[in-house]
């Protein structure tokens, strides 16, 4: 088991061996989350995924738990492993979020301008920018209700 994931979750090792990370959640399962990440896993197009779980330590608690999920593929393009991340989000301080938030909005208007100028979109830029936005904004939402 990977020690950071260990510390991360409160957990010893040969608590976790066999266990599936749902465990983390407790009885917190309706989370918009967790039907992302059910996308993710169904849907073959689907390569990456980030979102913000509410989960909890062994001890009872609350973190905003930041999930990166990739598919790896072999070379026939099936997938053959998932490659996953958590982080603890929570203390992440507002001003840091706010630096992040206004960090992005520069990039979008840059982007917006080049675009603009060269005439064409540039979508999975514009859609990475808005999925972090959309993640500050859950974890955000996430902490109000846990503290």
């Amino acid at each position: 088991m990977n020690p950071r994931f260990c510390e991360l979750s409160g957990y010893e090792s040969d608590e976790l061996v066999g266990q599936n990370c749902r465990l983390l959640q407790r009885d917190v399962r309706d989370q918009p989350g967790r039907q992302e990440i059910r996308r993710f896993l169904d849907d073959l197009e689907l390569q990456s995924i980030r979102t913000t779980l509410m989960s909890f330590k062994k001890d009872g608690t609350p973190f905003v738990n930041l999930v990166l999920m990739n598919k790896l593929a072999d070379a026939r393009g099936r997938v053959r492993f998932i490659f996953a991340s958590q982080f603890d989000v929570t203390k992440i301080a507002d001003q840091e979020m706010a630096n992040h938030e206004e960090m992005l909005a520069d990039d979008v208007r840059r982007m917006g301008a080049i675009a603009r100028e060269h005439h064409h979109m540039m979508n999975t830029t514009f859609d990475t920018i808005a999925n972090s936005m959309a993640q500050i904004a859950k974890s955000r939402m996430a902490l109000d209700e846990s503290g």
